[in-house]
């Protein structure tokens, strides 16, 4: 949000978010949705399989990533983001 009180989102914010929706393959669900993701400097994956979790390398907060992964498939991975119930995310 500006000073003003206006919400601005950057436009590199919006090319990831749209780079997360052209890269996700999967089915848009209609029910509620569990979602677990793993950022690391390779890139971002999103599974099913937990993982052991190391001292991250990245910078930035988690909440941050999860956000843009969120707002990214928002409409595409499923109807409304209010689906996802569950989040498990880890940065490594």
């Amino acid at each position: 949000m500006t000073r003003y009180g206006r919400v601005f989102t950057p436009k590199t914010t919006l090319e990831a978010e749209a780079f997360i929706a052209q890269n996700y393959d999967g089915p848009q669900y209609e029910g509620t949705v569990e979602v677990e993701c793993i950022f690391s400097p390779d890139g971002t994956s999103v599974t099913l399989t937990p993982i052991d979790g190391e001292q991250s390398k990245l910078r930035g907060d988690l909440d941050n990533y999860v956000k843009l992964l969120m707002d990214g498939l928002n409409g595409i991975a499923w109807t409304d983001d209010k689906q996802v119930t569950v989040i498990k995310a880890t940065k490594q």
